[in-house]
């Protein structure tokens, strides 16, 4: 075989090599995470879920009048909804800045992948702060 040969056969070689390996550090484009641990294991999360029961347990333990009732509820309903708010902006915000750093082009929940996928959560649970008790589901 020529040198020429030798050369193209070697660089062909390397071409199939290169291209194989490539195959097999494919990254996934689609993480999720596991909203479900994420609630279990937040601080944050089960505080305002606490005060919540609380506050509607005292309302209703209450010798108020039904309609002064009503609109207690109405009123801690909306800031329960205000903390819900900001509890999934921060979630948002941390599977956001995970996507960006390992390239994901989506995040999706647990609860609605269909299949595959990265699971993001114990990076999302760490910027969040968020030491893991509730060991998540298979």
């Amino acid at each position: 075989m020529s040198k020429h040969g030798m050369l193209r056969r070697a660089v062909s070689v390397l071409a199939l090599s290169a291209l194989l390996g490539g195959c097999a550090t494919h990254r996934a484009n689609i993480a999720y995470i596991d909203t479900q641990r994420i609630s279990a294991n937040w601080p944050k999360f089960i505080n305002d879920q606490n005060q919540l029961y609380s506050d509607l347990q005292s309302i209703e333990n209450s010798k108020a009048e039904p309609a002064r009732k009503a609109s207690e509820v109405a009123r801690v309903q909306a800031l329960y909804g205000r903390y819900q708010s900001d509890l999934t902006r921060e979630v948002r915000e941390a599977a956001t800045a995970v996507a960006r750093r390992h390239g994901y082009r989506l995040v999706v929940t647990r609860e609605g992948r269909a299949y595959g996928g990265v699971d993001a959560t114990a990076e999302v649970e760490s910027m969040l702060k968020i030491t893991e008790r509730v060991k998540a589901e298979p």
